[in-house]
């Protein structure tokens, strides 16, 4: 397979991951909302993450689409991916009291451990795209005279 198909797989799978997400808070914003309350950050910081992330993360969703606005895209959703990584895991390995999940959907079902484990394939696939971004090659029809 070539590395633009790979790099199209990791950027659909970034993209259902964040859409998803998103319009899970979105539809629930008010138990999003007071969830964030409870997670173990000053209060300023939970209302501003919760005023701000889902949209984020749908524009995140939306840049990915496009070719002139995808890498810049993918360094964000890598850098989210592995705050969300690190966050996941303070509470799978009970560094921080287990609190409600804030993820929305069926996501907020999964157990701490799973979140850890999901977030680690979708940083790896973040950090692929990434690479494979970076290293695209760019296959412009060239005119040779002779």
């Amino acid at each position: 397979m070539k590395k633009s198909i790979w790099l199209e797989l990791c950027c659909a799978l970034l993209i259902l991951l964040f859409a998803y997400v998103s319009i899970s808070k979105f539809i629930n914003y008010p138990v999003f909302f007071d969830a964030m309350k409870t997670q173990p950050f000053p209060d300023w910081m939970g209302w501003f993450i919760a005023s701000t992330l889902p949209a984020a993360e749908l524009l995140i969703a939306g840049l990915l689409f496009f070719d002139r606005t995808r890498r810049p895209a993918l360094k964000v959703a890598l850098s989210l991916m592995v705050a969300f990584t690190i966050y996941a895991a303070l509470f799978a390995f009970n560094i921080i009291a287990k609190k409600p999940c804030i993820c929305g959907g069926i996501m907020e079902k999964l157990t701490w451990e799973n979140h850890f484990y999901i977030n680690l394939f979708f940083t790896a696939i973040s950090m692929i795209g990434l690479w494979l971004e970076k290293h695209k090659t760019n296959h412009k029809a060239e005119i040779s005279i002779a």
